[in-house]
């Protein structure tokens, strides 16, 4: 004979394993939503930077570049750039927005989820490409690379540098 309230016993413990078992799912699936749309507005934010640093390498008035680093007070920057590598300051200039173009572009790659494969990767391409003069000068002192990036950027960027050493 059947003990009707020990079967409704095990169906309700049952049911209530399915309805823990499913909102730890839509827990999950709501937190891997979350780190989908982050990983998706850091990638906006580089990619929107790297479209203004492209659009600004394609205009050819210097003049109007120049004036804009003047009233921001980031010219001499540029002629320090420019004396320093040999370089006049217009191609100071075009070097270090071509190195900050690469700088965003690698740090949306290196904020996004990465598996550590692609990290290594990254980490490979950083190393050797932040050796280069150019890059090396526009990293360590321009005022549009390592002051705009968060502390575990920087921090991959050095290491990876040290280990391509």
């Amino acid at each position: 004979m059947m003990n009707w309230d020990a079967i409704g016993a095990v169906g309700e413990l049952l049911g209530a394993t399915v309805v823990f078992i499913t909102l730890v799912y839509l827990a999950m699936q709501v937190k891997s939503a979350k780190l989908t749309a982050i990983d998706a507005n850091r990638l906006a934010r580089a990619k929107g930077v790297t479209d203004m640093q492209l659009a600004y390498l394609a205009n050819d008035d210097w003049d109007s570049k120049a004036a804009i680093y003047k009233v921001n007070g980031v010219y001499g920057y540029y002629e320090t750039f420019a004396a320093d590598m040999g370089i006049s300051v217009e191609e100071a200039n075009q070097a270090d927005v071509e190195n900050i173009y690469w700088f965003w572009l690698h740090w949306g790659q290196f904020s996004s989820q990465n598996s550590p494969e692609d990290l290594e990767e990254l980490a490979h391409t950083v190393g050797m490409f932040y050796q280069l003069p150019a890059m090396q000068y526009s990293w360590k002192n321009s005022p549009f690379a390592k002051p705009l990036f968060g502390a575990k950027f920087i921090e991959f960027v050095e290491q990876s540098v040290k280990v391509a050493s």
